[in-house]
């Protein structure tokens, strides 16, 4: 197994003057923390001074902010996909790792569900989605298919046989949902058989700092 995690970024003073930093947080836990080989793909919507990335990442730099955070993350997929990956943690950047992430495909590896699932660990921030949010790790794989809140869209986890199964024209994400409601991908899904599970070993703090709700309300 070699993961792939697809981040996407911003920085601007209009919008997110603090893109890079949070970047850099997220890159240097993850290297802190990850015990497994994995690749690491950066897409970059407009900013307004390229950020300068890791010799040994994946990049792609968009002039504008015009197909949103989806765009990123379809295409950072497709990118992870035609690198060899197997495993696809399409990520937001305002996220710390710690070491329980390698619990996370721990469990993708053995669990039985795996080419038909979304994983996604817990946070312990109070705007996550319920069923996410815990402060203290377990053992426990929780099934919430069927669930009102599907894994919330800051970081999900599937593999690639789950996106050769469900993938609509080459994309996960649906290319018209631009900014939010990405999560409605695994409600579609289940109506196929897909299913979600939250992996309560993996505890990833997410600072929810949702500045992208300011292009959409101008980035039509």
């Amino acid at each position: 197994m070699k993961p792939a995690f697809i981040v996407t970024v911003h920085q601007s003073a209009q919008y997110r003057p603090n893109g890079h930093a949070l970047l850099d947080t997220y890159i240097s836990s993850l290297s802190d923390n990850l015990k497994l080989e994995y690749d690491l793909f950066i897409l970059e919507n407009a900013s307004e001074n390229p950020y300068t990335f890791p010799k040994n990442s994946h990049y792609r730099y968009f002039p504008d902010q015009q197909g949103g955070m989806t765009r990123c993350w379809n295409e950072g997929v497709r990118m992870a996909i035609e690198n060899g990956n197997d495993v696809f943690c399409v990520t937001n950047e305002d996220l710390i790792f710690n070491d329980t992430i390698n619990n996370l495909f721990r469990v993708i590896e053995a669990h039985s569900e795996r080419d038909r699932s979304v994983y996604g660990p817990i946070c312990d921030n109070r705007t996550t989605f319920p069923p996410q949010r815990r402060n203290t790790c377990s053992h426990t794989i929780r099934d919430i298919t069927g669930n009102q809140y599907p894994i919330h869209g800051w970081f999900t986890a599937f593999n690639k046989e789950y996106y050769n199964t469900y993938n609509v024209n080459g994309n996960i994400f649906d290319p018209a949902l631009k900014w939010r409601k990405q999560e409605c991908f695994q409600e579609n899904n289940w109506k196929k058989g897909a299913k979600s599970f939250v992996v309560d070993s993996c505890l990833v703090h997410h600072e929810h700092i949702g500045s992208w709700r300011k292009p959409e309300k101008i980035i039509k």
